[in-house]
């Protein structure tokens, strides 16, 4: 539960301290650690991928337009571990780029949950709203994750890296 503590009057050893004051927001460590709740968030999407995939019946299994939805969703959910997986590894190195990356990425995560929560809606229809279904308990719990604070001021903080700076450094693909 969020809140706030008043610990005042609780004694902390020296030793018992971790790094500097400020360590925990100082840039661009703080914003390029962002791929740590894009790491959950895509846990809850590859869950409700899991789940949608095992609710199918076998007469949807071979609706070739329920495999091209099911298709669109792995795609989704994929592209955003690859964008999770590299954020990470920029953070890990502390590359130049990692709070850029860190920042693209969560907008690529939230579209990827936006557009495999809509897939699993119209793949299972009906069912997916049932109270106590984990279908729609996955949608509300990751609905509620995928609302970290400003994601447009973040994806607009990112856009403006990307075209002011090679974000793209030894990965250029073209």
């Amino acid at each position: 539960m969020s809140g706030a503590y008043d610990l005042t009057g609780y004694p902390i050893d020296e030793d018992a301290l971790l790094g500097q004051a400020g360590d925990y927001d100082r840039e661009p460590r703080f914003t390029a650690g962002a791929w740590r709740f894009t790491a959950v968030q895509l846990g809850g999407i590859e869950a409700l991928l899991a789940e949608t995939r095992a609710t199918l019946s076998g007469t949807a299994r071979a609706d070739p337009l329920v495999r091209a939805a099911f298709g669109h969703a792995v795609v989704a959910t994929r592209t955003a571990g690859l964008w999770v997986r590299e954020a990470a590894v920029r953070a890990a190195r502390e590359v130049a780029d990692a709070a850029a990356f860190a920042r693209m990425t969560r907008g690529v995560v939230e579209r990827a949950g936006l557009d495999v929560m809509e897939h699993a809606a119209r793949l299972v229809g009906t069912r997916s709203t049932f109270e106590g279904q984990r279908i729609d308990k996955i949608i509300r719990d990751l609905s509620l994750y995928l609302r970290q604070a400003g994601p447009d001021q973040v994806r607009d903080a990112a856009v403006r890296d990307w075209i002011d700076h090679d974000c793209w450094g030894e990965d250029r693909l073209w």
